[in-house]
């Protein structure tokens, strides 16, 4: 029987690497983790914004299948954000629940592959809350509100 020349000791680091590279993380905004104080090995992939430009605050209530953002109020003219690694897959999906100052209320996929298809968002989505509904845009190419897609109506 042959015998590897490769120790447990010589696989170790590469394996901690592996668990640490496919690793998901979360950030927020503040730089807070909303899962704790454990930081990523590599910096965020990709990010969700999320910018109210409605005349009252709104809430919002964003999650996926394995993490709570939690809520939010937003006011007038300001940004929530946060960070994550996409899984190994890339098929991370977090979807929010809104709510305007009126009253009314929408819920739908903020990040996915549907929403990366069909509003060209690569690594970073810019949403804007608007008083007709919800608008996205690529943050990476057209930052600029004017470039948004419609998305649908509150």
């Amino acid at each position: 029987m042959a015998r590897s020349n490769i120790s447990i000791r010589q696989t170790m680091p590469w394996i901690l690497l592996l668990i640490m590279a496919t690793s998901p993380t979360l950030k927020c905004a503040e730089g807070q983790s909303p899962l704790g104080q454990s930081k990523a090995l590599f910096p965020p992939k990709d990010t969700v914004d999320i910018l109210n430009q409605m005349s009252g605050a709104i809430t919002t209530h964003c999650m996926s299948r394995d993490d709570d953002i939690g809520m939010y109020t937003i006011a007038p003219g300001a940004t929530q954000r946060w960070r994550f690694h996409h899984n190994f897959w890339d098929r991370t999906l977090f979807w929010c629940r809104f709510w305007s100052p009126s009253g009314r209320t929408q819920a739908f996929e903020v990040w996915s592959e549907g929403v990366k298809k069909h509003s060209k968002c690569y690594r970073k989505c810019y949403w804007f809350v608007r008083d007709d509904g919800f608008w996205v845009t690529d943050y990476n190419y057209h930052w600029h509100p004017e470039s948004a897609t419609f998305m649908l109506p509150w």
